[in-house]
């Protein structure tokens, strides 16, 4: 049972947006994946007519290229899901972030998709530097997950198991081993969370749910993250575990993730209960917290947490470097 889904990403440098001609598209080199997936970003800069004034926007579209190894021929890619991140190269900030809300076929006759309104001009004409970054994503096909979890969870050859919460949920020495540097010491050198019983190895997995521990099994069995398989796994509890487990590839893909789904209302509590724990992801939701900070002292959320603040470990900690940062944006 092959599988389509893949996640996939480059970066197109720009410099100055302001200084780039007006109305001619301007297109990046074409980036192809290993499948010789061909993929590749344009922008447009316009003006437009609003009360009473010219305003200038810019479009940025992505283009599915012909296959690498035939120009001539255009392979349809189903079901794809893009982010567009423009980036300063010099600071590594993120100035601006939009996720299609669906996912998009492209066929020979709509091979383009994309933002004609992605933002006002002078929303980022002050940066010399810029960089549009391109996350593309190909989703699981439905049903699938079902079929192949049953396939990974019962009939493959079991010689480890883990317990969680009490469930043992068996796994392969062999498979995990090729994809994890830590699990490939566990298994070679006795790690301490790992002991024998007298049906094989169990290794003790403390501080997270069923549900996100085959969720990232999943992830390491098929490269693919796919939570809604797993009913009660959330993007925190598997980043936990993918930061305990050293699985970097995970852990970049669900830090994107929880950064995609933060809001106003939402993302001083993650900071605070959960982001404040990992350096990377600490980052960018400070940044998030910095960049919106208005609109987010005036929820509801950010009023209650002041209020239980004395009952919040890291609360001193978490808003010394929130006004450290004001500051800094400020002077």
């Amino acid at each position: 049972m092959p599988t389509e889904a893949r996640t996939f990403s480059f970066t197109w440098k720009i410099g100055k947006i302001a200084e780039l001609e007006r109305k001619k598209p301007h297109k990046s080199p074409t980036e192809y994946t290993s499948e010789k997936d061909g993929w590749s970003a344009t922008l447009r800069i316009y003006s437009l007519a609003k009360s009473r004034k010219r305003q200038e926007f810019m479009s940025v579209y992505l283009s599915a290229e012909p296959d690498k190894n035939n120009p001539n021929g255009f392979r349809e890619r189903k079901n794809v899901e893009f982010t567009v991140l423009f980036r300063s190269v010099a600071t590594n900030e993120i100035v601006l972030v939009k996720h299609t809300p669906k996912t998009h076929d492209f066929l020979s006759t709509t091979e383009v998709f994309g933002f004609e309104n992605f933002c006002r001009l002078n929303a980022v004409d002050e940066y010399d530097d810029l960089a549009i970054e391109v996350r593309i994503s190909r989703p699981m096909p439905e049903l699938h997950p079902y079929e192949f979890v049953d396939f990974l969870f019962t009939l493959r050859p079991v010689d480890v198991r883990f317990n969680v919460n009490g469930q043992l949920i068996g796994a392969n020495k062999e498979i995990l081993a090729s994809r994890s540097d830590y699990f490939r010491s566990m298994f070679t050198c006795g790690l301490k969370e790992s002991q024998e019983d007298p049906e094989g190895v169990v290794v003790h997995v403390p501080n997270t749910s069923e549900p996100a521990f085959k969720a990232m099994l999943w992830f390491l069995y098929t490269g693919l993250l796919n939570l809604e398989s797993f009913p009660g796994a959330n993007e925190r509890d598997v980043f936990h575990l993918a930061d305990m487990y050293q699985l970097d590839k995970l852990t970049e893909l669900l830090k994107w993730e929880i950064i995609w789904d933060l809001t106003p209302e939402t993302a001083f509590r993650c900071l605070l209960e959960f982001a404040h724990a990992y350096p990377s992801l600490k980052k960018l939701v400070l940044d998030y917290v910095v960049g919106n900070f208005d609109a987010i002292r005036r929820t509801d959320e950010f009023a209650g947490l002041m209020e239980d603040h004395d009952d919040i470990e890291y609360f001193g900690e978490v808003m010394t470097e929130i006004m450290r940062l004001l500051n800094l944006a400020s002077n």
